[in-house]
């Protein structure tokens, strides 16, 4: 039976720092938070736990709510003052939650992890390329194979099934993202207390990716420079076609800064100050989050000076995606031929 502490845990930093008595699971109560606690296994596990009578039948019950630190302090204290609210509502969280699991299979789940992605990750409103990336392997890889099992219901061997059937198509890449995707929604589903336990756990990735080593040469770049400056209509043997000179501008960019594709095409006038030679990428476009101030060279400025810059059209990035895989891609000949583009 766990040990109730009498101490208090009134913010993060005595949450972290709280440890369970010798060989006991410890439950500390939080400060100002009705029937919250945190409870510590001897192993050193943080849970969250909402404590309450049961409205039907007066009965003690215990919810887990999630793990700390994947669910913080004030997120714990959030979902605990929407149970109170249910509680006082007659309302039963834990057999809520259990219709809930009993209805829901990993499809449910995995849609629920995605919403949340997206949330999260979301720029400008618009989905971020990991939450398109890990859609498609959803509805292409995953979901048709175990989007219909019960989400606790889903083993190991379903898992490795789906992995191995990307692998056998050669696509080693594609197989241990496949893998780090299922294991990323199951971690997600027990911080948020909708599961116990993570088939994934000890799986294998197929393939250890390596840095690739592969760079433009000198005689490269130069030849990329002038077919950029001839607004190119069609590179390569896909025939891609090229909205005029904005692509063009964008690629220059890449070369001199070396920015992503999703901050260059998603510039805006204001973020560029030619005066100053200095370009700020707000937070909000940035992937580790915070402002990034870059400093501009001569011919950086040239570039965005040359005509009146232009914010990129959200629809080039897909299209500068597959300009960088084949300019990347050693075996590919890449040949541009210029034309005026209508």
């Amino acid at each position: 039976m766990p040990r109730a502490s009498s101490r208090l845990l009134a913010n993060d930093r005595e949450v972290r720092n709280a440890k369970p008595r010798l060989g006991q699971t410890t439950e500390f109560r939080i400060k100002a938070t009705r029937n919250l606690v945190l409870r510590i296994t001897p192993s050193g596990t943080k849970i969250w736990t909402f404590l309450y009578a049961s409205p039907a039948t007066g009965r003690h019950r215990k919810l887990a709510i999630g793990t700390y630190p994947a669910k913080s302090l004030t997120t714990a204290k959030d979902e605990a003052l929407r149970l109170n609210v249910a509680v006082r509502d007659r309302r039963d969280p834990l057999i809520e939650r259990e219709a809930e699991n009993a209805a829901g299979n990993f499809s449910v789940l995995a849609k629920r992890y995605m919403e949340e992605h997206e949330r999260k990750n979301s720029r400008d409103g618009r989905p971020s390329r990991s939450t398109r990336e890990a859609q498609r392997l959803l509805d292409h890889d995953i979901l048709p194979s175990i989007g219909w099992h019960k989400a606790e219901a889903v083993k190991r061997q379903h898992v490795m099934a789906v992995v191995e059937a990307a692998a056998d198509r050669g696509s080693y890449v594609i197989a241990d993202r496949v893998l780090g995707l299922v294991r990323a929604i199951f971690n997600w589903a027990i911080a948020t207390g909708r599961l116990e336990l993570n088939p994934t756990l000890g799986l294998k990735k197929r393939n250890t990716a390596r840095p690739r080593d592969r760079v433009l040469r000198p005689e490269e770049i130069r030849s990329l420079w002038r077919a950029l400056d001839s607004d190119l209509e069609e590179l390569g043997q896909g025939a891609l076609r090229v909205p005029g000179a904005a692509i063009g501008d964008a690629l220059k960019l890449q070369l001199l800064l070396g920015l992503r594709v999703g901050e260059v095409l998603g510039a805006a006038k204001s973020e560029i100050d030619l005066d100053r030679a200095l370009w700020i990428i707000p937070a909000i476009r940035t992937k580790s989050r915070r402002e990034h101030r870059l400093p501009l060279s001569d011919m950086a400025c040239g570039v965005l000076g040359a005509k009146h810059f232009k914010p990129m059209q959200h629809a080039l990035e897909e299209w500068a995606e597959r300009v960088q895989a084949i300019v990347a891609d050693e075996s590919n000949i890449v040949v541009f031929r210029a034309r005026t583009v209508e």
